[in-house]
């Protein structure tokens, strides 16, 4: 039944972390006001007492921005892993030859590929604007792979030097 049948309050809740974590210290909670959404505010406190960052944000900009953090990374790991396949590279051998950052690459898509198929398939399968991103996502790569047929290298330098732009400060806290 969808919360809109149901009386009473109504608050969405969205724990960033498995079942697998026992200590919810700054775990972090993301929360949806409905309905009558103060009622929740015992919990939410609650949450906070046990260290949670509990984040308050619409429920709308968290679906869009779900469809990224679990649609998008998912089948990335699935694009990842699949490739590797195809072409016979033992992710052990990998292990050999990676920095720090695609040492953590590789165990994130090895973690992914660790766990039930189903349930991601399920993730990156959920609604069609996740799948139109999806498909998005792959006209995109489209555009980008013409640099490579075309050795553009000046493109890409100016596809880079663009989204570094829009990363900004972030590109520099991350590094």
């Amino acid at each position: 039944r969808r919360s809109s049948d149901l009386p009473g309050p109504v608050v969405g809740l969205h724990p960033l972390h498995g079942p697998d974590v026992h200590n919810l210290s700054k775990q972090l909670m993301v929360v949806c006001p409905g309905r009558g959404g103060e009622a929740a505010a015992w919990l939410l406190e609650q949450c906070r007492l046990w260290g949670m960052r509990v984040s308050e944000l619409d429920a709308a900009r968290h679906d869009e921005g779900m469809h990224v953090v679990q649609g998008l990374r998912h089948f990335l790991a699935l694009l990842h892993g699949s490739f590797l396949t195809a072409r016979g590279m033992d992710p052990r051998d990998m292990l050999e030859l990676s920095s720090p950052i695609y040492r953590a690459e590789l165990m994130m898509t090895g973690r992914i590929f660790a766990q039930n198929p189903e349930l991601y398939a399920d993730i990156v399968f959920s609604d069609p604007e996740r799948r139109a991103l999806l498909l998005g996502l792959l006209e995109h790569h489209e555009r980008l792979a013409e640099l490579v047929r075309a050795d553009d290298k000046a493109g890409f330098a100016a596809e880079f030097r663009r989204v570094a732009a829009f990363f900004g400060d972030f590109a520099s806290q991350a590094l």
